[in-house]
């Protein structure tokens, strides 16, 4: 069975600007963005709905449907676009904004509500920025290439519920405040897919790393309890039945030690030099 594919929230973010870009400079309505993605491919991002204050624009996307388990699928994504900043859209957290130098001028770009900003270190954004990574900010800046842009814009990206959303992620426990992150590196969610999780698993090690001189491994809902009761939670990661790929994980870190806590089932696998816990393998 073929699965349908997605695209990231960096992918609809970047959709919703450029609609907004479009409104501010010629006041066209455009609900349907074509946007390059790193890969060079194109996507087709549905704008839902575009208005008009003045010199504020507001766009809204909503992260498209897929066969993938990524809690922010069929999030509304809204962008606040203005020549100056509107103070009423941003998250409450404390934050500096990225700045984006177009040829003519800068774009100013901060976290809305139900958007996280960065607080640790460890991340591939720096702490007090918007949890906008790397790729979206690139594929951002891709679109402001396509205009003439005279003046500086100010740029807010908000989640609908996305506090709500982010209490199903590892965010907090990794320092990113207030919301969810805007993510992608593709451009496109590919669903069900191994490398996501070990992603999050990769974060997690990477903020752990500068917090603890050793790293708590659980296998299962019981074990993670259970560390959780004794000890820092921010040394805990949760590896699923990836032994092997999270092992490999730590190699350029500084931990002294690692300690598993697992079902004996599942340290009876590890014993026996299983590199993944599930059933399929053992």
């Amino acid at each position: 069975m073929n699965l349908k594919l997605g695209y990231t929230t960096g992918t609809h973010t970047t959709g919703a600007f450029k609609s907004s870009l479009i409104k501010y400079l010629y006041n066209r309505d455009e609900k349907i963005i074509d946007i390059v993605l790193p890969n060079l491919e194109i996507a087709n991002i549905k704008i839902e709905e575009i208005l008009r204050d003045k010199n504020l624009i507001i766009s809204k996307s909503i992260k498209s449907d897929n066969d993938d388990l990524d809690v922010t699928k069929g999030c509304e994504i809204i962008i606040y676009l203005s020549t100056t900043l509107k103070q009423n859209f941003l998250s409450d957290v404390i934050q500096t904004p990225q700045i984006l130098n177009l040829k003519n001028s800068k774009l100013y770009i901060y976290a809305g509500s139900g958007v996280g900003v960065v607080t640790k270190e460890g991340l591939k954004i720096k702490p007090n920025y918007p949890a906008i990574n790397p790729i979206p900010l690139e594929m951002l800046k891709s679109v402001t290439d396509e205009f003439e842009i005279n003046e500086n814009l100010y740029l807010i990206v908000s989640v609908t519920n996305g506090k709500t959303i982010a209490k199903e992620t590892a965010n907090s426990k990794v320092g990113v405040i207030g919301g969810i992150s805007i993510l992608g590196t593709s451009g496109i969610v590919k669903p069900i897919s191994n490398s996501a999780y070990l992603d999050s698993i990769k974060v997690e090690i990477s903020v752990s790393k500068n917090e603890c001189d050793r790293v708590v491994f659980t296998l299962g809902n019981s074990a993670f309890k259970f560390a959780k009761e004794n000890y820092n939670t921010t040394c805990i990661i949760e590896i699923g039945n990836f032994i092997y790929d999270s092992f490999n994980l730590l190699k350029d870190s500084n931990f002294r030690e690692v300690i598993f806590i697992a079902s004996v089932g599942k340290m009876t696998k590890i014993a026996q030099g299983l590199k993944n816990t599930h059933n399929r393998f053992g």
